[in-house]
């Protein structure tokens, strides 16, 4: 009987964990009071499912904290990207009560599935981290990322999420070429040269046991004497707004140049194309796109200065900015 029991156990944490490839987020270090985004993989079967963020220990015990088919609060928010078949969830305000989650997908005719993830809260430096969750580079360009950790951090890799990775010095993850530099002082430096299209998508840190997750975002480069956004406001009169999509930009009327009043308000909507109904849309700040700063995104909550809604059937989204001054300059992508 003992041994049966023990079958049954190992059948069923087979069965939890049976959707999503070994390469994923299972354990993060985060600051006391900070965020995370956390990636979550899922198979092609469930595309269509309602994934979810539970919290809890136990599996079988956990409780909602947010779901695809409601909204998200301050707390929680969630997205799902369908193409790469990864929801992301984000948690806000980081306590030690936020400690076990679970990347949970429903099954209309059976057991949800799902697998679990830990937050270690700390108060001080974390264990590992990035200067940036969010990074964006240009088609064929390069990009360096800083992995920090701690002493004695183990083996350093970079992965990207249900694919495979890469070990000091050197490798190539899905044709993109990869290197690893150690040799600064409690920090390794990740390279991806060539990038492609489809080298967007979530990478980790790993150092040990511990993952950190980043987003890489990859674009063509604008041209910057047609393509930038600027916005320039006078004590009385916005009076110039330029408001480039960069996605399919020759084959659409769009906003390129609106006369508003400073300190009133100006929605801009946003057109883009099929392929990007179910992605993340945003408004960027700044002159340049490289470094611009994320204002707000479908994946996160309005603010009193910013909003954005998308309205998914015309492939339209809409970024409202209240309260205008000539400090606003920016992209809608």
């Amino acid at each position: 009987l003992f041994c049966y029991v023990l079958l049954v156990l190992v059948l069923c944490a087979e069965e939890i964990f049976a959707f999503s490839p070994a390469i994923r987020v299972s354990e993060v270090s985060v600051k006391a009071g900070g965020s995370i985004s956390i990636p979550c993989l899922y198979s092609s079967q469930y595309t269509n499912h309602v994934k979810y963020l539970c919290k809890g220990y136990y599996w079988n015990y956990c409780t909602f904290a947010v779901r695809t088919d409601q909204k998200n609060s301050a707390k929680f928010s969630i997205s799902d990207d369908k193409i790469q078949r990864i929801f992301t969830v984000t948690v806000n305000e980081l306590t030690n009560d936020d400690l076990y989650y679970w990347c949970g997908v429903e099954i209309n005719d059976g057991a949800d599935d799902g697998y679990p993830f830990h937050l270690s809260v700390t108060t001080g430096t974390s264990s590992l981290y990035v200067d940036n969750q969010e990074e964006k580079a240009f088609l064929g360009g390069e990009i360096t990322i800083k992995c920090h950790h701690q002493s004695n951090p183990g083996e350093m890799r970079w992965c990207r999420m249900g694919s495979s990775c890469v070990t000091q010095p050197s490798g190539s993850i899905n044709g993109t070429e990869v290197t690893i530099d150690t040799n600064g002082p409690n920090v390794f430096s990740v390279t991806m040269r060539g990038l492609k299209t489809e080298s967007s998508g979530w990478y980790l840190c790993v150092s040990g046991n511990l993952q950190f997750p980043v987003r890489l975002t990859v674009t063509e480069q604008p041209n910057t004497s047609k393509y930038y956004t600027c916005l320039k406001v006078t004590q009385e009169y916005v009076s110039e707004l330029h408001v480039i999509l960069l996605c399919e930009r020759e084959m659409f009327i769009r906003v390129s140049e609106v006369s508003v009043k400073a300190g009133g308000s100006i929605s801009i909507p946003c057109l883009y194309s099929s392929q990007y109904t179910n992605h993340v849309k945003y408004l960027c700040k700044g002159f340049y796109w490289i470094s611009c700063t994320y204002e707000v995104r479908t994946d996160q909550n309005n603010s009193a200065k910013f909003s954005l809604s998308d309205d998914k059937i015309p492939k339209i989204f809409t970024v409202t900015v209240n309260e205008l001054t000539n400090d606003d300059s920016y992209y809608c992508i």
